[in-house]
């Protein structure tokens, strides 16, 4: 937890991202969701200090080695890297530097940073898999040119996405956000999404740890009428872009074998919250 961005208000970070806190907690609303990729799959241990005495709090994590035991993570055995990752604000938001500690030693479920020798330097001490390890910070004279020339710098911020709705050819804007409530402009076959349009927060509504997530007031639910067992596709009507259709295909019929999707809108560049899904 900590203020990111400055703006007096208590954020939640987590191994991919941070989570802003609304302006009012009234009604419960969805705090927005800003993706950075501290660590891979599973996730590590992570510890917010201010490193670079800015009065900013940084954050200290890396790659967990042996990360779930023998058959854990598909990483487990890849390089157990050590960072602090530099926060910094700027007129378009907020990003975090990497600066890397080791390549040999990683995080695991203890870590922390703080001056251990007392030479007014941050330290950083992890223990894990691999053993304890104590990183002493160390300065070494450099001139102003050298030390810059060496620090990471934030990358360009990347062009700002807009988004624009589907159309048919006529101009008239499709249904693909649900909110006529029903499935006006896609067409179902099988029993997958026969009804599936539901109103409101239904995941919250069965079980407390989970919310929906959803735009406006509804959304397709695979999951919400008829569970993960049934099968179909769901085919939107054509509409203008290079591809005349969308097709969404349910073919899973274990535990969390259905598809939630809502809002539905195109970019003329990959949107900040987009994230690359992999078969």
């Amino acid at each position: 937890m900590g203020d990111v961005n400055g703006d007096g208000r208590m954020d939640l970070l987590e191994k991919d991202g941070w989570h802003e806190q609304p302006a009012s907690l009234d009604g419960d609303p969805i705090w927005v969701h800003h993706p950075y990729r501290f660590a891979g799959p599973g996730g590590a241990q992570m510890f917010a200090y201010d490193v670079n005495g800015d009065g900013l709090k940084d954050i200290v994590t890396g790659k967990r080695f042996w990360s779930h035991g023998r058959l854990g993570d598909p990483d487990r055995n890849d390089e157990a890297v050590l960072y602090w990752f530099e926060l910094t604000r700027g007129p378009e938001g907020v990003d975090y530097v990497p600066h890397q500690i080791d390549t040999n030693s990683g995080v695991g479920t203890q870590i922390v940073a703080g001056d251990v020798n007392g030479d007014s330097r941050p330290d950083v001490i992890v223990g894990n898999k691999k053993g304890v390890f104590v990183h002493l910070q160390v300065a070494r004279p450099a001139t102003a040119a050298e030390a810059e020339a060496a620090r990471p710098k934030p990358l360009p911020w990347p062009k700002k996405a807009t988004a624009v709705a589907a159309v048919a050819a006529d101009g008239r804007r499709l249904n693909f956000d649900f909110e006529t409530g029903d499935l006006t402009d896609w067409t179902a076959e099988g029993a997958a999404f026969a009804g599936a349009v539901v109103k409101g927060d239904a995941v919250a509504a069965r079980r407390q740890d989970m919310r929906s997530g959803h735009a406006g007031e509804h959304w397709v639910g695979g999951y919400e009428k008829a569970g993960d067992a049934p099968t179909g596709t769901l085919t939107s009507t054509p509409f203008i872009l290079t591809q005349p259709y969308l097709r969404v295909v349910d073919e899973a019929v274990d535990g969390w074998g259905h598809v939630n999707f809502d809002d539905v809108l195109f970019y003329d560049a990959p949107p900040p919250e987009a994230r690359e899904v992999r078969p």
